[in-house]
């Protein structure tokens, strides 16, 4: 069911925190020992030319003057704690009737710190300095103890940038992923929410974690997730695109196969749905998987306002697909090959405005298209005052000078601008740049082939995207294999959607009727 088409490495066990050996690193096996001085030294040399690490030792009088050294960021804890939660009650601490040892004695009895681990390897240490964590070195002691204490810098929570809405929430994920956990959470306080983390990236250690909602998702699409997360065996994850492009079924098809999202109500929908969600510290996008074609042309809107208008703008996306794809590889076709096919007034008009064009159809287009692209991408790279004024006057100014110029006729900057606002309507950023760049292709066919080459173009990419799975689900479910059609070209009534998809969900009962 699951067959990729890349070799995998075979997976380890995926447990609630998977610590990945760091395979180039002298350090990776040194154990803490009970030679205090030495355990400081190792850290020393770890972290020599750090010049954020800060460290201090701590007399404990009350445990016969016990050494203990303190390693941390100073930028990343809370200052405030660690002077009251940390060294004062060591300082304090005045030696009781116990029959503890002193890790124990120090990890229960003084430290006042809600989360405390122990870690045997130094390198291990280091990483929780690193990750915003204090660690004690203790004189005799073979465990260094791990003080979460993170006070990380981050931005609040606001309005996702890309996916906007009219009337759903506001809210959307930031670079955080504890934060993102949480906002999940919120909208969904169920015992069966699950989040399972793991860390990614010999030199990064990024935490990934797996969302899902148990006894809905099924068991056999999270065991194959966890063993390609656990097959990811590089030094370095930063950004969800990062990951995907290891995970995905078919890495090198130029068709995007998975989904992401800024939004947390999105998310959740998602998970109830069977699906599952990958968080990835350090970016605000989360990948939603598995994905099918249809979940590109969805948006959050379709689910806060009425279904009738919802299923007209649906499937005005589902036009605008189209529009995308083969508009300017039909005209084109058309105006070389087939002018019997167009009304005469029509194809007189089209005639009388490419009087004097020195290029043809196809290279007409290709230079349009390209101009739009580049006014569109430096749109998107200058401030957002300047960029809507390049990207609105630039289009403007460009098209009037190259048709005055005779450079180009007005039916083609008709055609390349219906093109760019229709591939403005479709939600899914991503999806977009596919039909881009696959539109260019169609336009190469049809300009040597007519609309026979954009016939057989369109054939190879349908059968290609059928022949398409992610996670084991293929790409068209539920079109093809066809199971339902309530929720893809039209938004059907709450009321009529009582089951969830047989391919995606274990429990398949959204509703009882």
């Amino acid at each position: 069911m699951f067959g990729r088409k890349k070799n995998q490495t075979k997976s380890s066990n995926f447990t609630s925190e998977v610590k990945q050996k760091h395979s180039s690193s002298p350090w990776a096996d040194i154990p803490v020992t009970e030679d205090y001085d030495k355990n400081v030294n190792n850290i020393r040399k770890i972290c020599a030319g750090c010049g954020d690490i800060v460290e201090r030792e701590i007399r404990m009088e009350g445990l016969g003057g016990l050494r203990v050294h303190l390693f941390f960021i100073i930028q990343m804890v809370n200052l405030d704690y660690i002077n009251g939660n940390i060294i004062l009650p060591m300082v304090a601490f005045k030696k009781e009737n116990c029959k503890d040892n002193v890790l124990d004695i120090i990890q229960e009895r003084v430290l006042t710190v809600f989360q405390v681990s122990r870690e045997k390897k130094i390198l291990n240490a280091v990483y929780e300095i690193l990750k915003g964590s204090a660690i004690l070195i203790i004189e005799g002691e073979n465990e260094i103890l791990a003080l979460n204490l993170q006070n990380r810098k981050k931005r609040s929570i606001e309005e996702p940038s890309v996916e906007k809405t009219i009337r759903g929430p506001r809210e959307g994920f930031i670079e955080d992923i504890f934060v993102n956990m949480s906002l999940v959470r919120t909208r969904l306080p169920i015992p069966e929410l699950k989040f399972e983390m793991m860390e990614i990236g010999h030199r990064t250690r990024t935490r990934v974690t797996v969302a899902y909602v148990e006894g809905i998702a099924k068991v056999e699409i999270l065991n194959e997730i966890k063993k390609r997360l656990s097959g990811v065996n590089v030094d370095m994850v930063i950004d969800t695109q990062d990951l995907t492009e290891y995970i995905t079924d078919s890495a090198y098809s130029p068709i995007v196969q998975t989904e992401f999202t800024e939004r947390p109500d999105k998310t959740v929908g998602s998970l109830v749905e069977g699906r599952f969600a990958i968080l990835v510290d350090g970016t605000a996008t989360i990948i939603l998987t598995p994905t099918t074609v249809w979940d590109f042309i969805q948006a959050s809107d379709d689910y806060h306002t009425n279904f009738y208008y919802a299923s007209f703008t649906r499937m005005l996306r589902v036009a605008t697909i189209l529009i995308t794809l083969f508009f300017p590889a039909i005209y084109v076709s058309i105006i070389t090959f087939h002018q019997g096919v167009v009304p005469t007034e029509l194809l007189i008009s089209i005639a009388m405005q490419r009087e004097g064009i020195p290029f043809p159809a196809a290279v007409e287009a290709v230079l349009m298209i390209l101009t739009f692209e580049l006014l569109r991408e430096a749109g998107a790279r200058l401030p957002i005052q300047i960029g809507q004024a390049v990207s609105i006057v630039g289009a403007i100014v460009i098209g009037e000078s190259a048709v005055m110029a005779g450079i180009v006729s007005p039916a083609m900057v008709i055609v390349v601008a219906i093109t760019g606002i229709a591939s403005f309507t479709i939600p899914a950023y991503n999806f977009t740049l596919t039909l881009r760049l696959m539109s260019f292709v169609l336009l190469f066919l049809g300009s040597f082939l007519g609309l026979f080459g954009v016939m057989i173009g369109g054939m190879i990419l349908l059968t290609h995207t059928a022949s398409l799975k992610s996670f084991g689900i293929p790409f068209l479910t539920p079109a093809a294999p066809l199971f339902s059609l309530k929720d893809i070209f039209v938004r059907a009534p709450w009321t009529m959607m009582n089951k969830r998809s047989r391919y995606l969900a274990q429990d398949k009962t959204r509703q009882k009727t």
